[in-house]
């Protein structure tokens, strides 16, 4: 499932809860909210693992690079698929 299909199962779960029947263009500005919340999140955990990577492998730190510089590359593509998606 895309980020963008959770964001508008929470948008509209949103709604519900609120017992409100939003227009399309509501919730196309909710769900665009919840997709960018969720992007970021996504990459401050990918921060995050990749700095614990970096300080947990002393020994390994060329391997700890090359882990972190893979990462990088994939969140590249992530960003790309999801900026196609808009």
């Amino acid at each position: 499932m895309k980020l963008r299909d959770y964001a508008e199962k929470a948008a509209k779960n949103v709604f519900s809860a609120l017992g409100q029947s939003p227009t399309a263009d509501q919730n196309n500005k909710v769900a665009k909210a919840i997709e960018d919340a969720l992007i970021q999140a996504v990459l401050e955990t990918k921060t995050k693992c990749c700095d614990v990577a970096m300080a947990h492998s002393s020994e390994e730190k060329d391997l700890a690079h090359k882990i972190s510089d893979q990462i990088e590359k994939e969140t590249d593509v992530l960003i790309a698929n999801l900026s196609s998606l808009r």
